[in-house]
This record gives structure tokens, C-alpha cells and sequence, in this order.
């Protein structure tokens, strides 16, 4: 670890960086209030314009909105590796955050130190993606089951299986490894915020699809809440018609 890193312990709530496109003069209004309700420290992040995106930046794969996403996070992600901190919370501009407190009691009562990102706010994708979320939250719930009957028997066959012994340090209310659509409120370490930077290929995937694929790495140690904890407000959308 690099010499003069703020690592974000147990009891800290790391910086908000917030993105916000320059002309949602509502969403940045209304973010704000919320924000500064709750007495959290934030940065706002002039989001990239999809309108205002060259053609050859998006004609590869990537619709000009989703190109527009990816970048957004990207400077966010810039941003907040200037600083020395180790983690950063990256919100999008609709959040509600009518259940903070929860949120809240997550990262205080738990060290987050070793994780690299935790998803606090997903979409729901249909009918078939809440059955299966379902039952990935059924199963997390059983395998933490077993970690707590097995923790004190570390020899236990079943503790070396991975879907148990990586229930450390999740509890009942994360669910690891599983990563849902949406991106507009998470946890990110420095590690893998500069992993992502540093990576030389065009996006072939929305940025959400991204972080929904670290669930198959055990690179980085990921998760999200097992309810959705930070849900997006129903105002009228900046992308109307690209789709």
C-alpha cells in the first residue's frame, strides 16, 4: 500500500461524487438538499453530454448514451483517485436516499476496507431478474447459514468450499459475488478504480455490464445489499429518443 493512503475504516463514510449533467439544473438541486439533510460531505461531476459526444467515439459499439455513462464514471473515478483516499461512494444525480440510514449502518458497523466495490443500488430488469435475484438472495442467506455453524470448525469440509468461506464479513444483509444492472450508487476501491482506467480496450458493454462481470472474477471482492437500498426517483429522463 502506497505510503500516505487514507484507507477508509470502519466508522467512515467516504467522500460522495455525485454525477450530474450541467443542464439538470433539478436532479442537482434536489441531490444537493438531500445530501446536505444528511450532513454528507460531496463532490458534484459535470457528467459527459451524450448530444455533445464525436461520432467516431460512439459508432463502435456503445450507443451515444451509454458511451456518455461510461465516461461520467470514468471522470468520477479520475476524480476521486486524485485525492488520497482509499475508497469513494459514486452516486448518480437520481438517487433516493430515503433509506440512508441503512446504508449508513452498513459501512459504520462493518470495515469495509478489503472490498472493492459494493453495489447499494440496482434496477429491476423484469420479472425473470426478480426471481432469479430472489433466489441468489436465498442462497446467500443459506450458505451464511452454514458459515456460522461452521465458522468455529475450520477444518469443516464445508468451509472450504467457496461460496461459504466467502461469507466472511457479509453477514445476512450482503450478498457476495453478485453484481445487478445499474449503476447509481456504489462503493469503489482505489485498486479497482485504477484497474479500470488502466484498461486499453473500447467498452464493449454498458458501464453497469461491467461491474455486473466482476462477480465472476476473484480478482476483486465484490458485492451488493440484498435489497435495494438506494433506488433512482421517477423524473423525466436526459436520454428521451436515443432508443
Amino acid at each position: 500500500m502506497k505510503s500516505g493512503l487514507s484507507v477508509m475504516v470502519k466508522g467512515e463514510i467516504p467522500m460522495i461524487y455525485v454525477i450530474n449533467l450541467e443542464e439538470r439544473t433539478d436532479r442537482r438541486a434536489k441531490v444537493k438538499k438531500s445530501l446536505n439533510s444528511l450532513g454528507l460531505s460531496f463532490t458534484i461531476i459535470k457528467a459527459i453530454d451524450a448530444k455533445k459526444l464525436s461520432k467516431w467515439k460512439t459508432s463502435f459499439n456503445l450507443t451515444p448514451p451509454a458511451q456518455a455513462c461510461w465516461d461520467s464514471h470514468v471522470l468520477a473515478m479520475q476524480t476521486f483517485l486524485k485525492t488520497s483516499s482509499s475508497h469513494a461512494l459514486i452516486f448518480e444525480d437520481d438517487v433516493v436516499l430515503q433509506r440512508w440510514d441503512k446504508v449508513e449502518k452498513i459501512i459504520l458497523e462493518k470495515d469495509h476496507s478489503d472490498f472493492d466495490l459494493l453495489q447499494f443500488g440496482f434496477v429491476n430488469t423484469g420479472f425473470i431478474d426478480r426471481i432469479h435475484r430472489n433466489l441468489v438472495n436465498f442462497e446467500s442467506i443459506v450458505f451464511q447459514l452454514i458459515y456460522d455453524l461452521t465458522r468455529s470448525q475450520t477444518t469443516h469440509s464445508l468451509q472450504k468450499r467457496l461460496r461459504v468461506s466467502r461469507r466472511e464479513g457479509m453477514g445476512f444483509v450482503l450478498v457476495a459475488g453478485d453484481i445487478r444492472a445499474g449503476a447509481q450508487a456504489y462503493l469503489i476501491s482505489r485498486a479497482l478504480a485504477l484497474s479500470i482506467l488502466q484498461s486499453p480496450s473500447t467498452p464493449l458493454v454498458p458501464f453497469d455490464g461491467l461491474l455486473m462481470s466482476l462477480g465472476w472474477t476473484s480478482k476483486f471482492k465484490v458485492a451488493r445489499t440484498i435489497r435495494n437500498l438506494i433506488p433512482q426517483d421517477n423524473s423525466p429522463s436526459s436520454i428521451k429518443g436515443y432508443f
